[in-house]
């Protein structure tokens, strides 16, 4: 006995679907990047290469919690004033030594505010 069993149509595959999760995962990933510039430091050795080297006036230690200026706690915001104190009262060069554990963040804003001081700048480890 034969029977006839029609062949299973083709049914078109819906991209509805899929097009909407591509969609939500393009505004899930645009909302959730943060698009901030990116800028570059540039950074210089102390002596220059045959320049002798000699001991720096201030040391400023960068470190994970908070900010020392030849050994005293300092805050961000009033780095700047003590710096340019400092150079008022005859100091010419800085050491930064940043920590380990130091954020990036931290280290750009003191070296921002310790080449705003117009010291001569250097950068330790």
């Amino acid at each position: 006995m034969r029977l006839d069993v029609p062949p299973p149509a083709a049914r078109r595959l819906s991209l509805t679907s899929l097009i909407d999760v591509i969609f939500l995962l393009l505004l899930f990933f645009m909302l959730s990047s943060t698009f901030s510039r990116f800028g570059s430091v540039e950074l210089s050795t102390p002596g220059g290469g045959n320049a002798v080297v000699r001991t720096p006036d201030i040391i400023l230690s960068v470190k994970a919690d908070r900010v020392l200026v030849n050994g005293e706690v300092a805050t961000t915001a009033n780095l700047g004033s003590i710096l340019k104190a400092r150079r008022a009262g005859g100091s010419e060069s800085l050491l930064i030594l940043v920590d380990d554990q130091a954020t990036s963040q931290s280290f750009v804003a003191a070296l921002e505010q310790a080449r705003a001081s117009g010291l001569a700048v250097s950068v330790g480890r």
